[in-house]
């Protein structure tokens, strides 16, 4: 049985409303290895981008139990529900974005705690998703699942955080300095975002 068909059959032991789709990789991002499309009902596998982290890791499984973690992550996010209301959650963090970048020199405070917030959401959907794929995926994996899901949160923090310090470095080149003082608090960092920038100060991640 291929792996496709493996996890169709898994969808429909579970009675999941979903339907799983696979592509080489995502359009605009090769460093993607799934998606949830929960309008759509549909997860999508990255396949060759999962191949290539795949040969880079050493989690000692093999290929296909790799393809099921990541697929159980994905079904993590389809199963949570703070997950379904976020397009119109994106769509106001964009409209208040604009207007504070808008009135820069009046909303400087304001634009940090702003973006930060959006790093406080992706953790806890991050988060999420880790919590109910654990619950699908085989207990002989977990703790590879772990791994996989701690790494991915841990490198995608540490993209977003950067394109964070990036934007508002462009709009204040005056404050820069003053951007990396107390960064947790300046930014409004909840207790889990704040664990994943002191990992990002652990490593000594150069912004």
């Amino acid at each position: 049985m291929n792996i496709s068909d493996y996890l169709e059959d898994r969808i429909h032991h579970h009675n999941f409303n979903v339907h799983l789709r696979t592509a080489s990789e995502k359009a605009g991002d090769s460093n993607v290895l799934g998606a949830c499309d929960k309008e759509n009902n549909q997860i999508i596998l990255y396949l060759d981008t999962i191949d290539q982290t795949y040969e880079r890791g050493c989690m000692n499984i093999n290929r296909q139990e790799y393809i099921e973690l990541v697929f159980c992550h994905e079904l993590g996010h389809f199963l949570d529900q703070e997950f379904s209301g976020m397009n119109d959650k994106k769509n106001l963090f964009n409209e208040k974005k604009n207007f504070l970048e808008k009135n820069l020199n009046d909303h400087y405070e304001e634009l940090c705690e702003h973006l930060g917030s959006a790093l406080n959401i992706f953790v806890k959907l991050e988060e999420n998703a880790w919590k109910y794929g654990r619950e699908l995926a085989p207990a002989a994996l977990l703790g590879q699942y772990d791994q996989l899901n701690d790494n991915n949160i841990k490198g995608k923090f540490e993209k977003l955080f950067c394109q964070l310090i990036s934007e508002l470095r462009e709009k204040y080149p005056a404050k820069y300095s003053d951007l990396l003082q107390n960064v947790p608090s300046k930014y409004k960092f909840d207790e889990r975002a704040t664990y994943y920038y002191d990992h990002l100060v652990r490593v000594s991640i150069k912004y």
